[in-house]
């Protein structure tokens, strides 16, 4: 680095500021999280999230777990969620970002003001590193990157914004029960494919079952009973309806690791905005 930054009236030579690349990745205690906060059963599902209320629930946006049925109740959205989330906590999020920029950087005087201590250049960089030193793909990077610079949700940086049920502690996707059909497409005869996957755009669960079970003749042997008890084996089958679509879960794996990369999202923000608030 070249060139001079002057803070408060003092001169400070580029060459003599060093970032300690090292310190950049290392991890800091969040003060909670948002969306995650929960311990309760959960559905994101098209950007928005869904909690499990009412057990009389009969119709609507409803989950039926065995025997009963809860009643779905649309929550704050993600980035509703994140921004009451940063406001709440700004305080101990300020005092990280200080730490971050104290660690990180030598060769600057902190003082008791947030601007002009890095300078432009210095910030620049900072911020280049950080991405650098993110762990993720290059698609992954980018995806990121906009939200912090957009200011729009993290979470809906992550694949389990679209469609997904956390359920004690497990992960699953969500797919309607076309896209599940799909999966299966060799297993019927082509027509009735096309048949059955167009009724299953207004046809419940049962009905579609019932459907199967008429024309099994068009099906393979080896996999009707596999297709037709996922999406319906009777009173105690699980149902999900969300705005008329009937979604079949798909167990994905614990749900931990999504939880810490998102925090990690989160820190990335919290390291990106510390790089430029005291720019």
């Amino acid at each position: 680095m070249g060139g001079k930054i002057v803070n408060d009236g003092e001169m400070v030579f580029l060459e003599d500021i060093v970032i300690f690349e090292e310190e950049i990745p290392k991890p800091f205690n969040l003060p909670g999280m948002p969306v995650f906060s929960r311990d309760e059963l959960t559905i994101f599902y098209r950007g928005q999230i869904y909690l499990a209320q009412d057990l009389t629930a009969t119709e609507g946006d409803i989950i039926k777990i065995y025997t009963q049925s809860y009643k779905l109740e649309k929550i704050a959205s993600p980035q509703h969620q994140e921004s009451a989330w940063f406001a709440e906590h700004a305080t101990i999020i300020a005092q990280l970002q200080r730490d971050f920029i104290t660690r990180c950087v030598d060769g600057i005087d902190m003082g008791s003001s947030l601007g002009g201590v890095l300078g432009h250049q210095v910030s620049a960089e900072l911020v280049e590193r950080i991405e650098q030193n993110y762990v993720g793909t290059d698609k992954d990077r980018i995806k990121i990157v906009q939200a912090i610079q957009e200011d729009s949700s993290l979470f809906n940086t992550l694949p389990a914004n679209e469609h997904s049920l956390i359920l004690d502690g497990k992960m699953y996707n969500l797919i309607t029960i076309g896209e599940y059909l799909g999966g299966f497409e060799k297993a019927f005869e082509p027509d009735f494919f096309q048949t059955v996957v167009k009724l299953s755009e207004t046809k419940n669960p049962e009905e579609i079952a019932r459907e199967l079970n008429a024309n099994k003749n068009k099906i393979s042997p080896r996999a009707i009973f596999f297709i037709r008890d996922k999406i319906w084996n009777g009173k105690g089958s699980f149902e999900i309806n969300i705005g008329g679509d009937y979604l079949v879960p798909q167990y994905v794996g614990d749900v931990q690791p999504v939880i810490d990369e998102y925090s990690l999202r989160l820190r990335e923000k919290i390291k990106h905005d510390a790089a430029k608030i005291y720019r």
